[in-house]
């Protein structure tokens, strides 16, 4: 959690660590950080001089600990022996427990679109996945998975429960999507009620269906053999299904307005011509995939890049072997990051041969659509929901690092953080190379790396 705005760290119950950068939308430089109550907070220098008795100012460093202090840990202090308030390890002349492990730590490295109940969850961590967004599956499944995460071989998991789509719309009578899965809504209370649900259960989100409809019917995929809608189409998890239904703009609307007053981010699924442009005008906040369908017009993609988030998703367009639909959707990307617009890495894990860790293929594909290197970070690295204002997301874009007050003590970087032995490259074509030598770190595991 964040501290109050001048709010000195608490020595007798907090450990630190020194690092030699920290991403939070920009690189910070050398940095300190507490580790308390399980989770990893970015010291800004504010706290920092508070501490310390000097002044300072900006986001995280080493000004204000003192000669001799974090200072001279910074310089090679790991070593150092001593006793500190909260046990044995080294510390500094003001008592407080000192390691410096060096590196570059960057908040749990999060996949923005998963679908855990279709792979193997306990192998993200080991893939370099600390987070994770599941965009649709049974509620009380995933909300199990989610609040019992902590501590053990799981992601963190924030989720959206159901998919929420018209009656008999995708995914309904798909071989992979579980009734539970899925609420087909009738009408507007309908969609009031399924938004409540998904809120009771804990999620942050709801996944919003906007689906043209199938085009061949049931059975064709496993005659075809490419086990899914085609290996152009977005769905290559089963069989292709019979359902054409879908939910009617009032319906919709009912959705994303629920949403919104009960402060959840709508995620919507779009697929078919013309769906993307309803999810903007309906007031979505969020793409699951990048449209693909048809190409978007310039003038579509700059009002979208002014409110609107994509979650990525190319390689599931062919998984190494491009698509005509990966081209469509490389060049709708690329126009968006452009245009300004906010992207997340995210893969539609459990939607054919993906691998279950951080993807090679997801991250030289966001390369060739020209994201820039802070706008890479940004996509794999976003800070965690804890530091997001929920309450300003309705009819506005979602927060970015960029937006958070100066005069905040501490940035939240969660109870998971990917920590890489070297720095960074300023060329972003040289990050898909540098991004996968990250590990997962606990928070209470951090004072054991070394660089």
């Amino acid at each position: 959690m964040r501290a109050e705005a001048g709010a000195a760290p608490d020595a007798a119950l907090d450990r630190f660590v020194v690092v030699d950068d920290v991403w939070v939308g920009e690189w910070t430089g050398p940095a300190v950080l507490r580790i308390r109550g399980g989770r990893v907070e970015l010291v800004r220098r504010a706290a920092v001089a508070s501490a310390g008795g000097q002044e300072a100012a900006g986001a995280g460093g080493l000004d204000g600990w003192g000669a001799g202090g974090l200072d001279a840990a910074a310089a090679g202090g790991r070593d150092t022996a001593g006793a500190g308030a909260g046990g044995s390890g080294p510390h500094d002349g003001a008592g407080r427990v000192v390691t410096n492990v060096g590196g570059v730590v960057l908040p749990g490295f999060c996949d923005s679109h998963v679908h855990l109940g279709l792979v193997d969850p306990g192998a993200l961590l080991g893939g370099g996945i600390a987070r994770v967004v599941d965009l649709g599956w049974n509620p009380t499944v995933i909300a199990s998975w989610a609040h019992g995460a902590a501590g053990t071989s799981m992601p963190e998991v924030e989720f959206a429960g159901a998919f929420l789509t018209g009656v008999g719309g995708y995914p309904s009578g798909r071989s992979w999507a579980p009734d539970a899965a899925v609420r087909q809504l009738r009408d507007v209370a309908g969609a009031l009620a399924a938004v409540a649900e998904m809120h009771r259960s804990g999620a942050r989100f709801v996944k919003l269906v906007l689906h043209t409809g199938d085009t061949e019917p049931p059975g064709a995929a496993d005659a075809r053999g490419d086990g899914g809608v085609g290996r152009g189409g977005v769905d290559a998890r089963g069989d292709a299904a019979v359902s054409r239904g879908g939910l009617t703009d009032t319906v919709a609307r009912a959705v994303v307005d629920e949403a919104h007053r009960r402060a959840l981010v709508v995620v919507a699924h779009t697929e078919g011509a013309g769906q993307a442009e309803r999810a903007q005008q309906l007031g979505v906040d969020r793409l699951a995939h990048t449209p693909f369908s048809e190409r978007l017009s310039d003038e579509l993609i700059a009002a979208m890049a002014d409110r609107m988030t994509w979650v990525s998703t190319l390689d599931i367009h062919g998984w190494g072997d491009p698509t005509p639909e990966f081209a469509v959707a490389l060049d709708n990307l690329a126009r968006f990051a452009a245009a300004g617009g906010r992207v997340l890495y995210g893969t539609d894990l459990g939607n054919g041969p993906l691998p279950v860790a951080l993807n090679p293929r997801e991250l030289d594909a966001l390369t060739s659509a020209g994201l820039t290197a802070p706008q890479l970070l940004d996509a794999l690295a976003p800070l965690p929901p804890r530091e997001v204002a929920l309450s300003r997301l309705s009819r506005a874009p979602e927060p970015t690092s960029s937006d958070f007050a100066e005069h905040d003590d501490l940035i939240d970087l969660g109870s998971r953080v990917s920590w890489v032995p070297t720095r960074a490259p300023a060329d972003a074509a040289e990050l898909p190379t540098w991004l996968p030598t990250a590990r997962v770190v606990a928070a209470d595991d951090l004072e054991e790396i070394r660089a």
